[in-house]
Formats: C-alpha cells, structure tokens, sequence
C-alpha cells in the first residue's frame, strides 16, 4: 500500500539511504499489459500474447504514466526516478497501425528512434513534477534525453564509457561485477 511504501522510505531515510522507485517501460511491461490491456499497441497477435511494451502511440498511457508519476512523487522524496528503457523488443510495435503512424507523422526511422520519442516523453512529465529520469545504458542511444539524465551503466564498463563521454552522468554498475544475485565464483 502508499502508506507501507512510506514506511519503508522513512526507515530507509533513517538510515541515510535514499529510495529510488524504478516503473521499468516501454519495455518489461508484461504483467501491466496484463491487468491493464488498453496500455498495449493496437493489434491481435498471432499465437500467444506475448507483448511486453507500452504502445508509443496512445496518448491515454501518457495520461497513466502522469498518474503514477503523481502517486510516486507523493511517496518517494527522491529527485531521481528510474524510467527504464532497456531490453525493449521494438519488433513489437512493427504491427501496430498507430506507431507505425506516429512513426510516419514524426518522421521516425526506427523502433530506437520510436522508444526515445516516449521515454523523452517521460522524462517531460517527470521535469514537471520535479523529477530526473535514470534509465539503463542503451536508452540514451539515441541521444535525445536530456542531459540530466542519469544513467544506469549495466550492460558493461564500455557503455559506461560511452554514456558519460555523451554527457551523461552514470552510475557503473556492470553486471558481472555488482550484481548481488551473481556468484562471485564457481
């Protein structure tokens, strides 16, 4: 619930740590397109529904996403909220009309391209609530997020690199090295 989420900020705060709430989109989305089928792309799947991602298209998952931003910010006092952006299946919004749409009215060349038109999206309505955004290493690809920015340097020290050699401050945090459900060794 909000109120034992706020427990858990205070005795976190308590101890000198500060709580940074994660919604993972446009990808590992999953169990939200669950329970919230409206938020996918606008098209039947042949075989299993295994869509994953936030339809780009639909301004009704903007109006969403600023509804949760609103709760969160209400609850975490953190000027940093990760945003996601990584292992984004863009294939996905190949058969959607709507992206496909979008695509053709912004002049967007690639699913790349498609997912940082929303995650810039998101990083707007969280500067509106005086929020940054942190989003993993491939999501500033593109090169549209703002420079405020944080970034998550998971993939490996080389996109670490890369992201701070573009401006944006980074967090290294290599898999194979900070992991903590990782052995360390055989």
């Amino acid at each position: 619930t909000q109120n034992e989420l706020r427990e858990i900020v205070a005795y976190a705060a308590e101890r000198n740590i500060e709580v940074i709430p994660e919604i993972d989109m446009p990808g590992h989305s999953r169990a939200l397109g669950m329970v919230h089928p409206t938020i996918r792309c606008n098209y039947t799947p042949k075989g299993v529904d295994n869509r994953n991602v936030w339809c780009v298209a639909k301004e009704s998952n903007y109006a969403l996403i600023e509804d949760i931003v609103r709760e969160l910010v209400d609850i975490f006092p953190s000027e940093y909220m990760h945003i996601g952006g990584d292992e984004v299946n863009f294939s996905l919004w190949k058969p959607c009309p709507d992206c496909q749409k979008l695509m053709q009215d912004k002049g967007l060349k690639n699913g790349l391209q498609l997912e940082q038109h929303f995650l810039k999206r998101v990083s707007d309505i969280l500067t509106r609530y005086n929020r940054k955004a942190i989003v993993w290493d491939e999501a500033v690809n593109g090169g549209l997020l703002p420079k405020t920015t944080m970034v998550s340097g998971w993939r490996g020290v080389k996109q670490c690199l890369n992201s701070t050699a573009n401006g944006y401050t980074t967090i290294v945090m290599p898999t194979s090295a900070f992991y903590l459900d990782y052995r360390q060794s055989e």
